[in-house]
């Protein structure tokens, strides 16, 4: 049986779960398993406030942010964010590295936190200036609006908080500065985000067994299979499966 096929049963098997009541074992879709994209638009503020020197007014900005993750277990998931934030007005902007976790409290609601690195150009009425705080602490929350089984929207809220060491000047005179400061981010926005996950096949024992697309064929033919662990693990699967398929009347077809 081909890939698609193999997919295909697996899908059949997740509807007439969905139709037909299943007493001790069943099939269900698993959010937050698989890898995560999240791509952003906010809006919010940066604050740069100055040891001696500059004005350091808080200014409004508009931002975009690119998420790339990967979920580690169904309720925690590693991110990577690069985000963007701009005053049109004064030219000013800020720029973020962000490397953290996503916790999930519910299947929807999450908090966020991490370290990240946050360059700053600050214009103001003396001058520019120019800086960067690292290591700079980002704490968050989002909520998931799904729109499908893989698709979401996420309203959420991010802040930043970090000492800059070394912050540059270049003054409307052509003098030049230097001080060190703190610099603070916040945004308020929505991310449009793709989240794969993993059906949940529960046994006739209660035992439950996270089954990805290749899981079943890979046991039923033994190819993909390294290690006895990877074995076992996709022996359980399609065992899991036939035991849902027999519980609903059906019997998954084999690979020829």
């Amino acid at each position: 049986m081909s890939k698609i096929a193999s997919y295909l049963v697996v899908m059949s098997l997740a509807a007439a779960s969905a139709a037909t009541p299943v007493a001790a074992q069943s099939l269900t879709w698993v959010h937050h398993t698989g890898k995560y994209w999240a791509l952003g638009v906010a809006g919010g503020n940066f604050n740069l406030a100055c040891d001696s020197g500059c004005v350091g007014a808080q200014q409004s900005a508009q931002g975009l942010s690119l998420t790339l993750g990967r979920h580690l277990s169904p309720g925690i998931r590693f991110e990577l964010t690069g985000s963007y934030q701009r005053n049109a007005a004064t030219q000013s902007h800020t720029a973020g590295l962000a490397m953290g976790l996503a916790v999930y409290v519910t299947n929807s609601l999450h908090l966020f936190g991490g370290a990240s690195m946050v360059g700053v150009k600050h214009n103001d009425a003396i001058g520019e200036w120019n800086g960067s705080a690292f290591p700079s602490l980002q704490l968050g929350a989002g909520y998931d609006l799904f729109l499908g089984r893989s698709l979401a929207l996420t309203p959420y809220v991010a802040y930043s908080s970090g000492s800059v060491s070394t912050l540059d000047r270049s003054g409307v005179s052509g003098l030049g500065g230097r001080t060190s400061g703190r610099m603070k981010t916040l945004n308020i926005g929505v991310k449009l985000n793709i989240q794969t996950g993993s059906y949940e096949c529960t046994t006739a024992s209660g035992e439950k067994v996270l089954i990805d697309r290749y899981m079943y064929e890979d046991a039923v033919t033994g190819q993909g299979i390294g290690e006895e662990s990877t074995l076992v693990k996709h022996t359980a699967a399609r065992f899991c499966l036939e035991e849902v398929a027999r519980k609903l009347g059906r019997t998954p077809a084999s690979r020829q």
